[in-house]
This record gives structure tokens, C-alpha cells and sequence, in this order.
């Protein structure tokens, strides 16, 4: 025997409307009795996981998640499906369509005009409605599926199929189905998380952005070690080149600043800037060095070849290029003054110089020794009196002119104890009284 049709529908007020097993008839068990919980299947492959990037109206053209055939260029359905009565089901062969529970604007349109001419069919072909036209000539659309079935008892009154195709214009979904399995990998064009999500791995294509709360995992990476940009707890890795670019991006401008110490351990430290700014008071070159003898030729090189560096050799800097400093500026020693630009040191009280220039003055405190050669002098300034040890062969050209002293007052004579000459006053030297004759003769001193 059949089942009947109460029995059916008695199964489908349970199922559908209490998510409950039928054990019984509604007059044993009624659907509030039925206590075997039995909802609706639900697959995990069919959910529309971006459904909430739909339009609340449907758009004029395919885009995002939604696809369009509209009404310029509906979807045409050329056959019945043959199973069923002439015309009475066709199948447009796409699932999902849009119901109208998105909005009433997603309720498809139904055409029915001759074959191969889709642009046409909304304004040359007859228009069929849900509702059908009160010949009992209803259909029924099945967006899940995808169908068209002329549900009602007749088929659309006054409609010839002969040469005719089924078109619809509506729009159905384009985007991501199903949710992710545990340990199951799969790929989202979009997705948006509230609350709290555990995933062992996500890659993300194009951006992730979080409006709000704490994003934490062991590992976030735009691509492939090597390859993308990974950052994990302690590191931040990348392609072999990676840069890092404050707005305005592509400028060379912003500011990046780090908070902490800056190690470099690659072969070069490379500024491609015009101006470099320490505030440390002491900057290290090969300061990792343990000894000098190590540090040896490090130091600042400018341009290609201008350098300053330590010689351990000499233990000294040594530069390739000469030093020019102001002219108000000395060189000094241990805060000592030893060389102006015009004048040695009051503390440079010892020299090694082996010839001088002319010498427009020269003071001694206390004598000039010569070893060999010659002193020569425009004039010698004083009384004479400690001009000593003046060898014989080394005279020459010596009258009252060159001598700076007057002829009268002085005398010059050759002195056997120092074995040189020497000037003398001679009215002392000689002990005698001058006469009035202030030119001094022979018989005013005595006979030599």
C-alpha cells in the first residue's frame, strides 16, 4: 500500500518544522512529542562562505561574488529535461542562484522566445510569471538547483514551445563554498572572523585587516621562506632584497625608528643619504678588535682613496691627504700650543732643524753654538763682550762697519786663552787713561 499523503506531509511538518524524526502519526505523536532530534542536512561544501558579501539589490553586471545574466543576456535554456512531461522542467544547469530572500530584486525572469536569440528574448518574447496568469499555469523556481518547473496544472496559456527556448535573467553565487575541516586546508578570495579563531595555517593573498582585538600566531607570512615576508616571534625574514618603506611610500621619506640597539652583521653598512647625525659620544671602528695589531688599517676612507687610518706599525693615524685647518686655529700637544700658522710654540724649547730660511730677528737667551759652518747676520747687536771663540780661519771681511760696534770705543784682539778673538774696551783692558784726543793713538796707551 502507498503512503499516504498525510503521512507525508505529517513527516515534513516534524522534519521541517520542529527538527524532529517522525516515530508515529500526528494522533499518537504530534510533532511538540516527537523527541529524535533531526535537522535539516546541512553539507559543509554547499555553504556560501562569503555570503555576506552579497548586494541586498542585485547589480546591473557580474562582479565580487555575484554573477549576472541580465535581461539583455539571459541564460538561455534550450530543452526540457525529457524524464519529465513535454516542457514541463528545465534545467538551466547552474546551482546557487540568489533567491530573493537576499532581495526582491534577485526573483528571476522567466522568457520564453525563439531559440539562439537571447539578447531579444526580454523585449520580443513572452514574459511568464510565479504566479502564472489564472490558468492554473504557475512554475516554480528551485535557486538552489537551478530548475524551472511549470508546477501549476496546465503549462503558460496561450504559449507555443515549437521552436522555442527557456530564458532566465537573474544572477546566482560566484564566490567561496564550504567551511574548513579541522587539519583541512582551503582557500578563501575573502573572509571575515568575529570572536575567536584557531587555524594551524592561513595565507593570505592579497590583505588582512583586523578593526579591532589582537591578531596572534607562531608565524605570519606573505609567501615561502625565501620567498614572502615571515615574521615569526623573534624574526623577520625575507626575499634578498627587503625593504621597508614609511609613507609617503615610494619617496624615500618617514621616519623608521628602532627602540633599542641596532646590530648589523653583514659585510657593508650602506647610508644613501646626504646628511648622517650620531648622537653617541664615541663612535667604535673595529672596536671588536681585541688588540691594536688587529685594528691595524682601520679607520674612514672618503671618496675613493682619501683615508685616515691606524698604523700599528708607527702606532700612529696616518692620512693620505694633508691637514688644513683655519688660520686662527694651533696644533697642539697634551693642550700645549707647538705650531700656529705663523709662530712654534712658547713650549717648543728643543729642535733637530738642520737649516732655517732668513731669520728677520733672532733672540738668544743664553748662546749660539755652531759645530761647523757659518753664522751669518745683516748685523750682531751688543757690546761685544761674550763674542767668543772666534777661530782664526773662519775670519773674514771684519772692519767697523760690519761688526756693529763704533772703532772708537771698542778693540778687536785675538785673546791665546780662548784661542779666538774677542772686542775689548781698551782703556780697560789696557788699564791706561785716555787724553782729551778722542781718537785714541799709539803713545795714549803705551807701546805694544
Amino acid at each position: 500500500m502507498a503512503i499516504s499523503n498525510d503521512q507525508k506531509i505529517d513527516f515534513l511538518w516534524k522534519k521541517v518544522g520542529y527538527g524532529a524524526a517522525k516515530r508515529d502519526i500526528n494522533s499518537v505523536l504530534n510533532a511538540t512529542q516527537e523527541g529524535v532530534a533531526s535537522p535539516l542536512l546541512i553539507r559543509g561544501d554547499k555553504l556560501l562562505s562569503q555570503a555576506d558579501q552579497i548586494p541586498s539589490s542585485m547589480p546591473a553586471s557580474s562582479g565580487g561574488v555575484v554573477t549576472v545574466y541580465p535581461t539583455t543576456n539571459p541564460i538561455e535554456v534550450s530543452s526540457f529535461d525529457t524524464s519529465a512531461r513535454d516542457n514541463r522542467a528545465w534545467n538551466t544547469g547552474v546551482t546557487d542562484w540568489i533567491p530573493p530572500e537576499f532581495g526582491s530584486t534577485y526573483s528571476v525572469k522567466v522568457y520564453i522566445h525563439t531559440s539562439g536569440d537571447a539578447s531579444n528574448a526580454a523585449a520580443n518574447g513572452t514574459r511568464v510569471f510565479a504566479a502564472g496568469s489564472g490558468n492554473d499555469d504557475e512554475y516554480f523556481f528551485d535557486y538552489q538547483s537551478g530548475l524551472l518547473n511549470f508546477i501549476g496544472t496546465n503549462l503558460p496559456n496561450g504559449v507555443s514551445f515549437s521552436g522555442k527556448s527557456v530564458y532566465i535573467s537573474g544572477a546566482y553565487y560566484s564566490g567561496s563554498r564550504s567551511v574548513v575541516s579541522s587539519g583541512t586546508a582551503v582557500s578563501f578570495s575573502s573572509l571575515n572572523v568575529t570572536g575567536i579563531t584557531t587555524t594551524a595555517t592561513l595565507k593570505i593573498g592579497t590583505g588582512i585587516t583586523a578593526t579591532s582585538g589582537v591578531l596572534t600566531a607562531t608565524i605570519l607570512a606573505t609567501g615561502d621562506v625565501g620567498v614572502g615576508v615571515r615574521i615569526s616571534s623573534d624574526t623577520i625574514s625575507g626575499p634578498a632584497n627587503l625593504v621597508i618603506d614609511p609613507a609617503a611610500v615610494g619617496d624615500n621619506t618617514g621616519s623608521l625608528r628602532i627602540k633599542g640597539d641596532l646590530y648589523v652583521d653583514g659585510t657593508q653598512f650602506i647610508v644613501n643619504s646626504e646628511t648622517v647625525t650620531l648622537a653617541d659620544f664615541v663612535v667604535g671602528i673595529a672596536s671588536t678588535a681585541t688588540t691594536d695589531s688587529l685594528a691595524d688599517g682601520a679607520g674612514i676612507q672618503i671618496g675613493p682613496d682619501n683615508t685616515l687610518k691606524y698604523d700599528h706599525t708607527n702606532t700612529a693615524l696616518k692620512s693620505s691627504e694633508n691637514f688644513n685647518i683655519a688660520s686662527s686655529k694651533t696644533y697642539k700637544i697634551d693642550g700645549t700650543d707647538v705650531l700656529s700658522n705663523t709662530t712654534l710654540g712658547s713650549g717648543v724649547t728643543n729642535s733637530s732643524l738642520t737649516s732655517v730660511g732668513t731669520l728677520e730677528s733672532l733672540n738668544v737667551g743664553t748662546a749660539i753654538t755652531a759645530s761647523g759652518g757659518i753664522v751669518t747676520a745683516t748685523s750682531f747687536v751688543g757690546d761685544g763682550s761674550n763674542i767668543t771663540g772666534i777661530a782664526l780661519t773662519q775670519l773674514s771681511d771684519l772692519n767697523a762697519s760690519n761688526i756693529g760696534v763704533a772703532a772708537t770705543d771698542y778693540l778687536l784682539i785675538y785673546d791665546p786663552a780662548s784661542s779666538g778673538f774677542k772686542f775689548v774696551n781698551p782703556k780697560t783692558y789696557f788699564g791706561i787713561n785716555a787724553d782729551a784726543n778722542p781718537d785714541p793713538l799709539v803713545e795714549d796707551y803705551g807701546t805694544f
